[in-house]
């Protein structure tokens, strides 16, 4: 049995460089919070947007060929260039409306309501790929949904209460979660049905979109900010600052180890490592930083845990009830607990 179906030696070690990834960012941001450094978030994805593109040039340059190929090809699929730019402005849609909506819920219960991207995920991947998740990997996907959500209520229970949101801001709430769901599925969608298009072009036209919807965003001024606060000389300056630097850089990595996994895995487990970062970190604060630990992260961490073996374990489809072509196909689906492409 595999765990989360994971074969290979690579999808593993994108699978753990993936979460270390993003576990480091989260430690990051409470050593800033603590040693009160500020800096602006705007400016911060801007330059890590840009960052992203300088890598993935540079990842073309010495993997895929010259520069002379790399503009050759990008013409030559100016077509999927222009398909980037739905995922890009999505994730942008999605960006505006966080802003939007942490103005009317506490930061405990957004993010808890975000926790239902997992089974979302599920959902719209089985659509768009034409395949279906398992018996064991829908009941693990709720249970590890479940464990994230007993991991934030615990922590909201002492925080004080606000006014109830109106119907509508649920509304753009959804609408935020299915933006992130969607661009993410459509992104994985891209990768794996354009094989003969490199990795790292891809990626170019990924953040060439990024950067133009951000530009768009501020432009427009939809963040309460606009690009001249964005590139103001002292929001820059203190990108240079070690820990905002590191955070900039972490999260431009991230970028480039996002389209290897979505590559070599799927959405869905890239919406569980997201899960089991979210009961990780408060452990490692408690190990750095003497947090402490809530007696609610202990039922967490074995629900997610739970739902993690439970995913990786493959559902045996007696031999009587269906016929020998009808196993091998769902053997093909269900077996190691993996999805498989129609």
């Amino acid at each position: 049995m595999a765990f989360l179906g994971m074969e290979t030696f690579a999808q593993k070690g994108i699978f753990v460089l993936y979460l270390g990834l993003w576990v480091n960012f989260g430690l990051l941001n409470q050593l800033a919070k603590k040693s009160h450094v500020e800096f602006n978030g705007t400016t911060a994805v801007l330059m890590q947007s840009l960052l992203k593109i300088v890598l993935s040039c540079y990842m073309f340059l010495i993997q895929d060929g010259t520069g002379k190929k790399m503009m050759k090809q990008a013409v030559e699929h100016r077509g999927v260039f222009l398909l980037y730019s739905i995922p890009a402005s999505l994730y942008a849609v999605y960006d505006v409306l966080a802003y939007v909506n942490l103005k009317h819920f506490d930061p405990s219960t957004y993010v808890l309501l975000l926790q239902s991207r997992l089974p979302v995920t599920a959902i719209i991947h089985q659509v768009m790929f034409k395949t279906r998740l398992n018996r064991n990997q829908w009941i693990a996907v709720l249970i590890t949904t479940a464990g994230c959500a007993l991991k934030t209520v615990g922590d909201t229970v002492s925080t004080e209460k606000e006014a109830q949101p109106s119907a509508g801001v649920y509304g753009l709430l959804a609408i935020q979660i299915l933006c992130s769901v969607f661009a993410g599925v459509y992104n994985e969608l891209l990768l794996k049905k354009r094989p003969s298009i490199p990795l790292n072009l891809q990626n170019i036209f990924m953040y060439l979109n990024s950067v133009a919807s951000l530009v768009a965003m501020l432009s427009l001024g939809l963040t309460g900010q606009t690009l001249t606060d964005a590139i103001k000389p002292e929001n820059i300056r203190v990108m240079v600052h070690p820990i905002v630097l590191a955070l900039v850089l972490i999260m431009s990595f991230v970028g480039i180890v996002t389209s290897v996994f979505l590559k070599l895995l799927d959405s869905v487990r890239k919406s569980i490592a997201g899960a089991l970062e979210l009961v990780a970190l408060p452990i490692f604060s408690a190990l750095l930083f003497r947090i402490p630990i809530a007696p609610h992260m202990f039922f967490s961490v074995a629900m997610v845990s739970s739902g993690m073996y439970l995913y990786s374990v493959p559902v045996t489809v007696p031999a009587n009830v269906v016929s020998d072509e009808e196993a091998e196909r769902l053997e093909s689906i269900e077996g190691g607990g993996r999805l498989t492409w129609a």
